[in-house]
């Protein structure tokens, strides 16, 4: 950005001489044009995440870009839903790097919950894919200096729940969407196309309605030849409290030349019951055996249940199940068709464990990265997330519950200020863990060498619309307020690294919007801001005076 002398300069008119200190025209000669330019430059920017069971996820490892190579694990990246904007966000240097919005739809509408982003998920190559409260997905790509929006798609109406992404050629993605639309839909997007194309939907009813959905390949692909190649399974929670079973079939979408009407094939394959309540997240395992995969999901009952998906040959399935089932049941269970997508085989499903320990609902679930290891975490509104793993070596047998599942770990936050967690998930490597909470804060833990989980400082930020800020009379920090009803302090962080700029202080959290606010100015200049005013739609000021603990 240049000054007003630089514009002068350039149109080739004459620059009227500054003024001194007493107001007086200064007779002294005008600096040099490149001397008098002034550069502006981003040092930080706040956003909070959004209140979404996925609204944060890491970045692949082949996300990063070609500069970052073995001798930087440690940089990871976060794509998460701030506002109306998908944030990339720098774990190890703790600060937002870039913001990328949709298609400009602020600029036509007023209303805030139009443009809110509620579903992220990212795919390989630095690309990612976010959904908002319209309905509306964008599919993005970040080479590491700038995130623009590639393409775009909409349901029939929003919000968007929840997004997962499988790819299924060399430049082909698939991408799973679910909506309140009562639909799941898949949409084919190209590395480096400018268009995502609807490929094929499944659709609900109003009572049982998809909150969120997870795909992986079928366990029977590494067993037969190329045609299995594409052949997937499908889950989607529900708010009826199923779990609904797919077998996909992608091989129509896979070349790079398909057709443009070349959809998706979808077959039912079964239901899980069991929950009692919502079903808000499902995850398959990437640790799977011989023709078995497992399944996690949670609930506002709060538990989580583990499944176990098995793909059983259809003469071996009869023969076994007869000879161990009892004998009513071999007169009453009706007998299970094959699937016609799975020639030859069919999908068994059975419960592996039942987890309870959350005191309140259960949003979230992720597996260990590690297929080695067998740990699941759950993330709940009580304030906690729970890591579990089963007593034993995972069992690809076919007996389900053979092994007792329990908690290894419990990590949270013991203030009341948390209210919660939405949703967390594992860093690539698996040493790290992430959850977003009802505050809108990012939450990071790192295993240490002792196989400890140790707090590291992350991103926080208001939630909704900033409408006032005020730098502290000493400059030393700025308070902000906005719709989310909390004053903010930000200010330079220069203790343990990394340093840089971060919010340090949340004084006030209100039942009202906070509307406008003041910072006092001291009779001592040097002491600064200790006392502000605030605020809010309830027409009242109220005054705050900075405790000791602030003060140092």
């Amino acid at each position: 950005l240049a000054t007003s002398h630089d514009q002068a300069s350039s149109r080739g008119r004459k620059f009227p001489n500054w003024e001194n200190e007493l107001g007086e025209p200064s007779r002294a000669p005008l600096r040099d044009d490149r001397a008098m330019a002034t550069t502006l430059s981003r040092a930080y920017v706040s956003v909070g995440t959004n209140r979404a069971p996925s609204a944060v996820a890491f970045a692949p490892r082949d996300a990063r870009g070609d500069d970052v190579g073995d001798d930087d694990d440690d940089a990871d990246v976060i794509f998460f839903a701030g506002g109306n904007a998908c944030a990339v966000y720098d774990v190890r240097r703790a600060r937002i790097a870039r913001t990328v919005r949709g298609d400009g739809a602020s600029t036509t509408t007023t209303s805030a919950l139009a443009t809110t982003v509620t579903a992220v998920c990212a795919l390989g190559g630095g690309g990612v894919v976010f959904g908002d409260a319209r309905g509306w997905c964008f599919f993005a790509r970040d080479d590491g200096f700038a995130a623009t929006v590639e393409a775009s798609c909409a349901h029939a109406s929003g919000p968007v729940r929840d997004a997962c992404a499988v790819r299924v050629g060399a430049r082909v993605h698939v991408v799973l969407t679910c909506a309140d639309d009562g639909a799941v839909r898949v949409w084919r997007v190209e590395d480096g196309g400018r268009a995502a194309t609807a490929s094929g939907a499944v659709a609900f009813d109003a009572a049982s309605g998809p909150l969120c959905v997870d795909i992986t390949r079928a366990p029977s692909s590494s067993l037969h030849g190329d045609g299995d190649a594409y052949k997937y399974i499908m889950a989607v929670g529900c708010v009826d409290g199923r779990t609904r079973i797919y077998v996909c079939d992608f091989s129509a979408l896979a070349a790079s030349s398909a057709s443009a009407g070349a959809e998706a094939t979808f077959e039912t394959c079964g239901t899980l019951d069991g929950h009692a309540d919502w079903v808000r997240g499902v995850k398959f395992s990437p640790t799977r055996g011989e023709g078995v995969v497992f399944l996690a999901t949670a609930s506002q009952d709060k538990s989580a249940r583990v499944w176990r998906i098995q793909t059983v040959a259809l003469d071996a399935a009869d023969g076994g199940e007869k000879e161990s089932a009892a004998a009513f049941m071999r007169l009453a269970a009706p007998p299970k068709p094959p699937s016609a997508l799975l020639v030859g085989r069919r999908i068994k499903t059975s419960l592996e464990s039942l987890l309870i320990g959350h005191e309140d609902w259960v949003m979230s679930v992720a597996w260990h990265p590690d297929s080695s290891k067998m740990v699941l975490m759950t993330a709940s509104m009580d304030r906690s997330l729970m890591l579990w793993s089963p007593t034993g070596v995972p069992s690809t047998s076919e007996e389900a519950g053979s092994e007792l599942w329990m908690s290894t770990a419990s990590l949270g936050e013991a203030a009341a200020v948390c209210l919660g967690y939405y949703g967390a998930s594992f860093s690539p490597k698996g040493d790290m863990v992430l959850a977003n909470s009802h505050g809108g804060a990012l939450h990071v833990w790192r295993q240490t060498v002792n196989d400890e989980w140790a707090p590291e400082p992350a991103n926080s930020g208001h939630m909704m619309e900033v409408t006032c800020l005020q730098w502290d009379a000493a400059g030393r920090w700025l308070m902000s307020g906005g719709q989310d009803q909390t004053t903010r302090v930000h200010a330079p962080w220069n203790g343990d690294a990394p340093r840089g700029w971060r919010q340090v202080a949340r004084p006030q959290v209100h039942g009202h919007d906070i509307v406008c606010l003041a910072t006092m100015r001291e009779a001592e200049a040097e002491t600064g801001t200790i006392t502000y005013v605030s605020g809010a739609d309830e027409k009242i000021l109220r005054v705050f005076e900075a405790p000791g603990t602030f003060l140092g």
